[in-house]
């Protein structure tokens, strides 16, 4: 089961080409800081200390909904709401939560790692007629293609075109990408 929406993942990233280590930092951060909230999360809910435990899982929430990992903020929601209602939870009402959330920090690594590893300078030459294409054809594919294609677009596009051109295709705005993209393309191709 996939924990995470990758394409809304992968349009924050698009949209922070600039700052790419960073944001892959704070995502980090977002995975090692799992396990202490873990922890706490089970000794609030021990210890009945309801406020602290809706306190932690809404920051969770917020962290998590932003980068795509929809089911986990949907079920830190719950609890928050159970919490809300109740003096205290059983431990093991949270260990269906504490799972989703242990998984999502995996498959979010998985993510974190092969952007990381990602080099500089893209291993094959960008093919533009064929990203001309996905982004006709509204394909998702086209995200991966200028994530990996994204050197090559910053010498292929003026500067200004190039940060637009980015944030159509993150915004999902194939169809304008396209026809930025459309000047660009080498001599004698329609993009067809």
């Amino acid at each position: 089961m996939t924990t995470i929406n990758h394409n809304r993942l992968n349009s924050i990233l698009l949209l922070s080409v600039k700052n790419k280590p960073q944001i892959l930092q704070m995502l980090q951060n977002l995975i090692n800081n799992a396990p202490q909230h873990i922890a706490l999360l089970n000794q609030f809910v021990v210890a009945e200390q309801t406020e602290q435990a809706r306190q932690l899982l809404h920051k969770v929430r917020g962290s998590f909904a932003t980068i795509g990992a929809d089911e986990l903020a949907k079920q830190a929601l719950i609890l928050e709401d159970q919490l809300a209602a109740v003096s205290a939870i059983a431990p093991e009402a949270i260990q269906p939560f504490i799972a989703l959330y242990q998984q999502s920090c995996s498959e979010l690594q998985t993510v974190v790692n092969s952007h990381a590893s990602q080099p500089c300078e893209p291993t094959e030459k960008l093919d533009l007629n064929n990203l001309h294409r996905l982004l006709l054809t509204q394909n998702m594919q086209a995200c991966n293609v200028v994530l990996q294609g994204n050197t090559e677009l910053k010498q292929l596009l003026p500067e200004k075109q190039a940060a637009l051109f980015f944030h159509l295709v993150a915004s999902l705005d194939f169809a304008a990408a396209a026809r930025l993209l459309q000047d660009h393309l080498p001599t004698g191709t329609l993009g067809k």
